[in-house]
């Protein structure tokens, strides 16, 4: 996006297994999109260097990263969760948090206006999270409630998150009763038969607050630490959280 402002055009090699490409796709496909001069492949991006004399009008897909967390919700608490308006196919790479859906076992409806997930966890996963690292506390919290061992694979860049995220991950299953093991960048989550509700701690990271949250729909007692965290990514998160828990109160 900077090349906008340069005087030269701008070219940025990428080494191989780039973390995170589908990002990094994402932002290029858009550009296009915005009729912006940009050539996108595994290894190279060349953005010509302009000021755009353009207007936009441009409606933002919703973030598939923040939905992620009532897809979870849906299955670990066998429910049936509806997600207005979001875009499928999707310009995000978090949008394989509905094929992981599908993996464990959750029936999934695609609708022009909406994505209906009736929750059910009757599989574990074994998951490559090199395009998908958004999505890897989320997991690990759904890896809890599996039937068996889940595996999350080519994980290490989550060492440099907003926390080192296999660690806080790693922490808070253990601080619940919980076990977990790291080795050779692979991260596995071993299902207890109980869990016991004990004080997240979220390293300040929103997406260890969320995913933790989700946790405590199934663990009483679970209390998160520095809750508004969340702001980063999701305002309006406890809201909803809150909104939710009432809706499936009123339903008895």
């Amino acid at each position: 996006m900077a090349a906008l402002r340069m005087k030269k055009n701008l070219t940025v090699n990428m080494t191989s297994g780039m973390p995170s490409l589908p990002y990094i796709k994402m932002t290029a496909d858009l550009m296009k999109r915005l009729r912006l001069k940009v050539e996108f492949s595994r290894s190279q991006i060349k953005v010509e260097a302009a000021q755009p004399d353009l207007d936009w009008t441009y409606n933002v897909e919703k973030d598939f990263s923040a939905a992620s967390y009532w897809v979870i919700y849906a299955l670990i608490n066998n429910t049936k969760v509806i997600l207005k308006n979001m875009n499928v196919p999707s310009l995000q790479g978090d949008e394989e948090i509905l094929n992981i859906a599908d993996t464990v076992g959750a029936e999934i409806m695609l609708y022009t206006d909406r994505i209906e997930i009736n929750g059910k966890i009757s599989r574990p996963f074994d998951i490559n999270c090199e395009n998908t690292p958004d999505l890897v506390p989320a997991l690990g919290v759904l890896a809890l409630f599996c039937p068996s061992s889940c595996r999350m694979r080519n994980v290490k860049y989550l060492e440099f998150k907003e926390s080192n995220r296999i660690q806080a991950l790693q922490d808070n299953i253990k601080q619940i009763g919980g076990k977990s093991e790291y080795k050779d960048d692979v991260l596995t989550v071993f299902p207890q038969k109980s869990y016991r509700g004990k004080v997240v701690d979220t390293f300040d990271d929103h997406r260890i607050a969320m995913s933790f949250a989700m946790a405590g729909t199934r663990i009483s007692d679970i209390i998160v630490d520095k809750p508004d965290c969340v702001n980063k990514s999701y305002p309006g998160f406890w809201k909803d959280f809150s909104d939710w828990q009432d809706v499936q109160k009123d339903k008895g």
